[in-house]
């Protein structure tokens, strides 16, 4: 298997193995005896009626209910398993200790049960199957079977493991695994014909083709209305012998069934079918019925009979076993399991020797599978593991190997904080305040990468107070901008002919807000409609401006809202007030009316102002353009100086060489008259010497013949002599011209350095003027832009600064977004039909098991057109697959709380999200993962996981960390963390609450921003935080918590009269040893993303067990609880034993400052 469908294995049988899925609370169950002798002494509800709005018919239709039992073979209680587990394997030389043991109990939920396997029974306590399955074995115990027997315990090893168990007991009961129910609807003809037969004491009933005992017959209570306005013998038989059965309190056969008299019995059927997947349903009547017309879609479901006889009608099996269970039966089933199991008997809950219990499901609808199995073991994420995984799950997985450490040098600040960035920010929530160097940071990389490539996911860290609420509205701002400027590139034409919203506007701009935290969820969701979140000041504008003010308020019902912006889905009861909400405010909005004049007139105003907005952020952008480009004058002007340098050096040259060469041509003109003069005196002799040599005659040439010769040498010798100066003067005329030509060329280049020395200047003067004019600007600058004086500060003075945080400029974005906002009202109203029928299709269907091709993809727009109306959708993490698995595809995913999250529990979302941005933090509260983790470590040496994907070492948020390319390394316990996208400037908690966090937590590189609290403060009168040292003994104890320390509280409460505060303790004991039964009091984990004034965090720990140690084995419980006040925190505890544990020892010095 590769490394990645190795992670996902794991992570299903991690969550296969989550004692979450396995909790039952002893109060709600009974033993099977006891049951079964209740349920002979009650009433039974099969005669009560449960209500389901049906998606494809127009009116509401009830459905009969009826009771089922959940029955448990073997209770055992939650901390007992545990303690059994680590024994086990402790006997098999696998590592437990105290602390594992003591660390396991403090997660769970130690009053309360599990079981080792499970099954269902009709009301008269048959055992039936469901959806094949007769007996569910809790899947701890199959993997601890496993483990003990040096077997495998893949899922597939599972799966075949649960079939064998069944094949077992369904052999041994006599059940049929493959069978479904069977529904039988008879027509009112079909029954009036039956009446022939049903005489001689026999009842139509005994002529109705299904076994009386297991199957179901569905009547439509129209029939008893109609027979009793009739008089015929027959209607009167009937009559009777329908009230005869049902009013027996035994009766489990006969249901009345509201049909839609409107429909056909026929389309009547079909509803049912499409609503009762695993059943059979049969529609008997003695009319012929035609399928020809197209329009029917018969589903495989449904079967059509004429008229029968019962012993003609033979279907096969029934799904319910033959005989009922009861406790004997029970006992045997759980022998045989622990048996098969060897598990210890012992160790198991009985009452009287009784081992099977029971529980009541009430009022399930008839057959609906779909419920029962929600209710059998189910995991919120397992289905969403068994899919292939696709879009942001394998980067997730993968990791990132390439970081880039935002904080390591100037050069990388710098690249990250190009203008372009805050330039593709183009819109921000409606706050004058802006965000922090880190939080820019963020929002410019995530929304930069918007809708580019599938790799788009970002983790941002943020330690408590550092502004990621407010981050995560300037992202909600930038995508609904980004969602209405497509429409504007589509003529605000936005539904195409088949009234489905464009496909330019599907799986690219819905917002998922997610949290396994839900109070996180509701800090965004219900918060942002509200006019509190919104400056109006700052624009000057009011809620009134919003076309949908009034529609808001009927849709939120509140009375402080301004317009549609957030919805909350997920759950059922969610759903359910969506659709109630949604369609009063429909009726609102049509009983007033806004004109079509109007809206386009508003329209057209609102885009022109739009594009003005852009315009004017584009004459920002160029101011900032030209104050950052301040370093390029600079380097341009020395560049110029360093050229005007070497222009003046260039001329000083010429100018030489210039020198040189008249003095060389005046050399040369001195040297061709000397040569002249020279040469002429040659000439002279020569003549001389000629007029000699003709003065010899023939005589005088006999006679002196050798003096002749000698003129005649020197004749020679002189001529020669002038040939050589009249070369000479040549070769002088010739250096003349190029002389000439040199000083020409050197005077010609001279001009043209002189002009470009000017030229450079003047470039130099106008540069200096720029640098002055921008330098002066820069002077009074009220914001900062990317230049190295930015760059400069000391990192806590960066880390409180924002880069362009101009008040005209961010001004303008918050206008951008204002507009957006109601243009996007706008759409609404104009497209009110379309945007109605598709979001209530949508919200219909979300539940609906099968779709056609068509149905699917009107269902998948129809969530689209929901998330363009209400830009934010949330949903708790544990509904967010049911609510998302028939969505392929969808714009953001935000999960807040990340920290807080398993792994394994975003796969589901990543496999749909285009962008993901992960926020939290995992030095604050850690995943609760119940899983027994002896049993987790032993299934991740064999899948070779790694800590970063283990849940009980890692969170989502520290998976998605190590995905992400852009963050940087912390020193978290004496360990280089690799941490993404950190905020680390601290707004909630004064001193000492913020030091003892930033220590113990931050590695000291959070910032303060938080002023102190001053004298007129409301609290300043209390004591200074401190620690409240108290000193207990084992018999001061209930569990974990200290009644002295309890008391020492509630004297300081009584001194100081405190009227609102926080008690939070690490352990869960403090719910049993305190009064106050509210939101005030708890363990750290329910704390987690909320806030007050005075927080008491009452320590405990009993000195018989281990629980201070891995209270302190990590700052992240220490670090919540402390940051949970703002203004004082009181630490009640042993000051002696803590301060002996990591992280108290730093908390106690910072207090005794």
């Amino acid at each position: 298997m590769t490394k990645e469908k190795n992670i996902l294995e794991f992570w299903k049988l991690c969550e296969i193995i989550d004692f979450e899925r396995f909790y039952l609370s002893k109060e709600k169950i009974e033993t099977v005896s006891k049951k079964i002798e209740n349920c002979t002494n009650t009433k039974k509800l099969t005669n009560e009626f449960a209500y389901k709005k049906l998606t494809n018919s127009n009116t509401d239709i009830k459905f009969k209910t009826t009771n089922i039992y959940k029955v448990y073979y073997g209770l055992i209680k939650s901390e007992d398993l545990i303690k059994y587990i680590y024994s086990v394997l402790k006997s098999k030389d696998e590592i437990s200790n105290n602390e594992a043991i003591e660390k396991e109990l403090e997660k769970l939920k130690s009053t309360d049960y599990t079981y080792l396997a499970s099954g269902f029974t009709n009301s008269n306590f048959y055992p039936v199957s469901i959806d094949g399955t007769v007996l569910s074995i809790n899947p701890i115990f199959f993997v601890l079977h496993q483990i003990i027997n040096n077997k495998s315990f893949s899922n597939e090893e599972l799966t075949k493991f649960q079939e064998d168990i069944n094949s077992l007991f369904c052999e041994k009961f006599n059940l049929d695994q493959s069978i479904p129910t069977d529904i039988y609807i008879p027509d009112l003809d079909y029954l009036l014909n039956l009446s022939m037969y049903a005489k001689n004491g026999k009842t139509i009933f005994d002529f109705l083709p299904f076994d009386v005992e297991t199957s179901i017959c569905l009547m439509d209570k129209e029939y008893i209305t109609k027979l009793k306005k009739s008089s015929s013998d027959n209607s009167v038989k009937i009559l009777e012998d329908i009230m005869s059965l049902l009013d027996r309190e035994d009766n489990n056969t006969l249901f009345l069934h509201e049909f839609d008299n409107s429909l056909s019995i026929l389309d009547n059927a079909i509803v049912i079918a499409d609503t009762n997947k695993n059943a059979n349903i049969h529609l008997v009547t003695k009319n012929k019925i035609s399928l020809n017309d197209q329009s029917y879609k018969i589903s495989s479901n449904l079967f059509l009979h004429t008229f029968i006889k019962k012993d003609e009608f033979k279907l096969g099996k029934t799904v319910t076993s033959k005989k009922p269970l009861n406790t004997d039966i029970g006992n045997t089933i759980f022998e045989t399991l622990i048996k098969f199991l060897a598990l210890r008997k012992e160790v198991f809950y009985s009452e009287n020797s009784n081992y099977c219990f029971a529980k009541i499901i009430e009022n399930q609808q008839i057959n609906n599978i779909e419920n029962v199995l929600d209710l059998n073991m189910t995991s919120f994420y397992i289905e969403a593991l068994k899919e292939e995984p696709k879009k942001l799950t394998h980067k997730y997985i993968k990791g990132e190997q390439n970081r880039l450490d935002v904080n390591s040098n100037i050069d990388i600040r710098k690249d990250i904080n190009k203008l372009e960035y805050f330039s593709n920010v183009n819109a921000k929530w409606i706050s004058p305040h802006p965000l922090y160097y880190a939080q820019q940071n963020a929002i410019n990389i995530f929304i930069s990468d918007l809708n580019k490539k599938q790799e788009n996911l970002l983790s941002i860290n943020g330690a408590p107070g550092t502004g990621k609420t407010t981050l995560l509205k300037d992202i909600i701002s930038n995508i609904t901008t980004k969602k209405i400027l497509d429409c504007k590139h589509l003529d605000y034409k936005i539904f195409n002919s088949k009234g489905f919203l464009d496909s330019k506007l599907c799986s690219k701009y819905e917002i998922i807000v997610t949290s396994n935290n839900n109070a996180a969820v509701e800090n965004i969701t219900k918060e942002l409609p509200q006019q509190k979140e919104i400056n109006f000041e700052y624009l000057d504008f009011n809620p009134e401006d919003f076309l949908l003010y009034e529609a808001a308020q009927k849709f939120y019902n509140k009375s402080d809202c301004y317009t549609l912006i957030t919805t909350t889905l997920g759950n059922s009861t969610n759903i359910k007030n969506f659709k109630t909400n949604f369609e009063s405010m429909l009726k609102h909005i049509e009983l007033n009316p806004v004109s079509t004049t109007v809206l386009n007139n508003k329209q057209d105003e609102l885009n022109d102002n739009l594009e003005l907005l852009f315009k004017e952020l584009k004459t920002e952008e160029e101011t900032f353009t030209r104050l950052i480009d301040i370093q390029k004058h600079y380097n341009e002007l020395a560049a110029k100086e360093s050229n005007f340098k070497q222009i003046k050096n260039e001329i000083t040259s010429v100018n030489e060489n210039i020198n040189k060469s008249v003095e060389k041509f005046e050399h040369i003109k001195r040297s061709i008259e000397s040569n002249h003069e020279e040469m002429s005196l040659k000439k002279e002799e020569l003549t001389i010497i000629q007029k000699e040599l003709k003065s010899f005659g023939f005589f005088l040439k006999l006679f002196k013949g050798k003096q002749y010769k000698d003129i005649q040498s020197q004749e020679i010798l002189v001529e020669k002599n002038i040939l050589e100066h009249k070369k000479l003067e040549r070769d002088y005329k010739q250096q003349v011209a190029d002389a000439e030509k040199q000083i020409n060329d050197y005077k010609s280049n001279l001009a043209r350095l002189s002009n470009k020395l000017l030229d450079v200047q003047n470039q130099i003067r106008s540069l200096q003027a720029i640098i002055k004019e921008i330098e002066v600007e820069k002077e009074n600058l009220e914001y900062n832009i990317c230049d190295d004086n930015f760059f400069s500060k000391e990192e806590k003075e960066l880390q409180l600064s924002s880069l362009y945080a101009k008040d005209s400029y961010l001004k303008l974005k918050a206008e951008v977004f204002k507009i957006s906002l109601q243009l996007n009202e706008i759409l609404f109203i104009k497209n009110l039909e379309p945007f109605s029928s598709q979001i209530l299709f949508y919200i219909n269907n979300i539940t609906k098991k099968d779709m056609t091709i068509q149905e699917l993809e009107q269902f998948k727009n129809g969530f689209s057109c929901l998330s363009f109306v209400f830009p934010v959708v949330s949903t708790s993490l544990a509904s967010s697959y049911k609510m998302f698995k028939k969505i392929d595809s969808f714009g953001t995913l935000l999960c807040d709380e990340s920290g807080q999250a398993t792994p394994q529990s975003l796969v589901g979302l990543l496999n749909r999200a285009n962008n993901a941005l992960i926020v939290g933090d995992p030095l604050q509260v850690e995943p609760v993962f119940t899983a027994p983790e002896v049993l987790v470590q032993i299934l991740a040496e064999k899948y070779n996981i790694s800590k970063i994907h283990s849940p009980l070492t890692s969170s989502a948020q520290q998976v998605a960390d190590n995905a992400n390319c852009y963050g940087s390394y912390y020193k978290v316990n004496n360990e280089n963390v690799w941490v993404g996208m950190p905020l680390v400037v601290h707004r909630r908690c004064v001193e000492p609450m913020f030091s003892i966090s930033n220590e113990i937590s931050y590695n000291n590189k959070m910032v303060l921003a938080t002023p102190s609290l001053n004298a007129n403060d409301e609290l300043s009168y209390l004591p200074v935080s401190s620690w409240i040292n108290v000193e207990s003994n084992n018999s001061d104890f209930i569990q974990n918590t200290s009644t002295k320390e309890l008391k020492a509280l509630n004297d300081f409460v009584s001194k100081y009269n405190i009227k609102s505060y926080y008690l939070i303790s690490p352990f869960k004991s403090i719910y049993k040893a305190v009064e106050i039964k509210d939101d005030s009091v708890g363990t750290v984990h329910t704390f987690q993303g909320k806030e007050t004034d005075v927080v008491f965090i009452l320590l405990g720990g009993n000195t018989a067990t281990n629980s201070k140690s891995w209270v302190s084995s990590k700052p992240n419980i220490l670090n919540v609880a402390v940051t949970r006040a703002k203004k004082r925190i009181y630490i009640i505890g042993d000051k002696n034993i803590w301060k002996k544990h990591n992280y108290f020892q730093n908390t106690i010095n910072i207090l005794d400052q």
